[in-house]
């Protein structure tokens, strides 16, 4: 059993706040989720939005990027930092939990390509249906994801769209348990 601090520390280790560069996450744009009952080793049940749109035939680089929690801010020496705030204790529909949130805007690149000079389809204009963290910068495993539901996002070349994740929306929970 973890105390309220082992149960905050695991979130720190887990979303950048310790600066392990092993540790580190990325934020990916999914279509869909499946084999989120693979093997504790391995979950790449997933489908990413591809990074190449094809137009007439020819593939481009359509902008997107998965991004890191952590980014190494150059300012003042330099330090790496973490999008997330510190865990706290939740309040409201959040009592009995560890909570952490993203503290700053999570910002994917708007869908252009420099060679075409112009917007372009991400997916081929199928929907956005989930945000999702791995553990790599390509490739990887699925370590969690949520359901944008009626906030799906469909992204066509008629559309200058950067996705965000605002401040605070990506939350993560750890129940607190009590010694008996």
């Amino acid at each position: 059993m973890f105390t309220k601090y082992g149960e905050a520390f695991k979130l720190k280790s887990t979303f950048g706040k310790v600066k392990d560069a092993s540790q580190q996450l990325y934020v990916v744009l999914l279509t869909s989720v499946s084999g989120l009952s693979d093997s504790v080793s391995a979950c790449t049940g997933f489908t990413e939005l591809s990074n190449q749109t094809t137009v007439n035939g020819t593939a481009y680089n359509n902008g997107y990027a998965r991004q890191p929690l952590v980014k190494w801010n150059s300012a003042n020496g330099g330090s790496f930092e973490s999008v997330f705030g510190n865990p706290e204790e939740g309040t409201g529909t959040d009592a009995g939990y560890i909570v952490i949130k993203n503290s700053t805007e999570i910002l994917f690149p708007e869908n252009y390509n420099s060679t075409l000079d112009a917007n372009v389809d991400l997916n081929g204009g199928n929907a956005i249906q989930y945000f999702g963290l791995v553990d790599a910068a390509s490739g990887g495993n699925l370590v969690a994801y949520w359901d944008l539901g009626a906030d799906a996002l469909t992204i066509t070349s008629s559309d200058a769209i950067a996705p965000k994740i605002r401040p605070g929306k990506m939350v993560f929970r750890c129940a607190v348990t009590s010694a008996s």
